[in-house]
Order: C-alpha cells, then sequence, then structure tokens
C-alpha cells in the first residue's frame, strides 16, 4: 500500500457512523462501539466544550481517527481546562503508514498548542 493518497480532515457532522464502523474493526467485540450512543456523549455532549476530531480517509472510506475531549485538572490549587487524547487508531488494513503520525500532527496543529 505505497504512495496512498490519504485525506486528513476534521470531523463533520454524520461522520460518527462511519467513525463507529472504524473503532468496531479496530477495537473488535469492545461493546462501546456497538452504536453511536458512547461516541456522540463522548465527543458531542461533552459538558466541558468543544472536542476535537481528526480523521484519515482513503478513497471515501474512514481509515483513522484521533480524538481529543476537554478535560478539567487540578495541579494544587490551579483548575486549567485541558485536552485528553482519546481513541486513536488506524484500521489494521492501513498500519504502518505514517497515518498515526500524521493525525497526531494535524491535531496538535488544529489544537494551537
Amino acid at each position: 500500500m505505497k504512495d496512498l493518497q490519504i485525506l486528513f480532515r476534521r470531523y463533520r457532522d454524520g461522520d460518527e457512523f462511519s467513525i463507529v464502523r472504524l473503532l468496531s474493526v479496530i477495537w473488535p467485540g469492545v461493546d462501546k462501539w456497538r452504536d453511536t450512543r458512547f461516541w456522540r456523549w463522548r465527543y458531542k455532549e461533552n459538558p466541558f466544550g468543544h472536542s476535537l476530531i481528526w480523521l484519515a480517509e482513503h478513497e471515501n472510506e474512514l481509515v483513522g481517527h484521533r480524538g481529543v475531549v476537554p478535560t478539567r485538572l487540578k495541579a494544587g490549587y490551579v483548575e486549567v481546562l485541558a485536552g485528553q487524547v482519546t481513541d486513536v487508531g488506524v484500521h489494521p488494513k492501513y498500519r504502518r503508514q505514517g497515518i498515526h503520525t500524521r493525525l497526531s500532527q494535524a491535531c496538535t496543529v488544529d489544537s494551537g498548542l
């Protein structure tokens, strides 16, 4: 699978169905990926704010996912809003192509860190 044309992009409304299908292939047997409810709760209904979701796509098929959810951290008396990286994965057929690295880079640049 050399020289694949992979598109890296942010999440768009409606992607969650393809995302859950992808995550169920990456982690077979994990019940939370049976449908979109858990994904929507984690990323769309997060009480701490906006989640950052980056996707890798090949020929209109999702092949990679990287999510960052907002979370509150407390160090001593200081509380800050931070991002926790979650549910990072690449479809087994597309691994070892640098997709994870490129998803990480795109997400980091997009986050402004």
